[in-house]
């Protein structure tokens, strides 16, 4: 089987393809920019893509592949900073863990020795430290309640109650099943845009 040959774009075809580009590209809001980065971006971004597709004259081939692979560079560089920011995110919480296990030291070191760690004449804290560098000092903690049963044995008045749709059922009873239903209208998500790289 052969394969459909796609017909030449005339001029004004060109000219409608880049005005799509440029109402989409055009939807990008400035943002505060990163240390290095231009003061508009990611407009410049986009002016600069833009710059690049319409030097390609009436090659449709061409400004379709610029178009996608920068498509694509981007879609790599996110990859790449959701991969720093998850990184980020464990470094966080093993420096949390350290914070916390430094702090519980220290707290129960004043604790234990309380007669170390006199709180002054006219504070309100439990105990107290001071140095040159540092001062921390512990305080009452505060009252609250914990529930130790299921909360459905709590009374009503004490239960906060969510009432939200139940999406996978709808779905079952409208498009499954055909059911119709008051205020619940099928749908159909947007056609997307599968891209490969070679």
């Amino acid at each position: 089987m052969s394969a459909t040959r796609a017909q030449a774009p005339s001029a004004w075809e060109i000219g409608d393809v880049l005005q799509i580009v440029h109402q989409h590209l055009a939807t990008l809001q400035p943002l505060d920019a990163p240390e290095g980065e231009p003061s508009n971006y990611p407009a410049e971004d986009a002016a600069a893509l833009m710059d690049a597709l319409k030097e390609g004259g009436a090659d449709l081939s061409r400004l379709m592949e610029r178009l996608l692979l920068a498509a694509d560079e981007a879609r790599a560089e996110v990859a790449m900073i959701r991969f720093r920011k998850s990184e980020l995110a464990r470094r966080e919480d093993r420096r949390e863990a350290f914070k916390d296990a430094c702090r519980a030291a220290a707290l129960q070191v004043m604790q234990n020795f309380p007669q170390l760690f006199p709180a002054g004449p006219r504070s309100k804290a439990l105990l107290g430290f001071h140095s040159a560098v540092v001062d921390a000092r512990v305080q009452q903690g505060r009252e609250g309640v914990v529930v130790t049963i299921p909360t459905e044995d709590l009374e009503d008045r004490f239960k906060r109650v969510t009432v939200e749709p139940n999406i996978e059922a709808l779905k079952e009873a409208v498009l499954r099943d055909g059911e119709v239903i008051d205020g619940v209208e099928p749908t159909r998500s947007a056609a997307y845009l599968v891209v490969k790289v070679a």
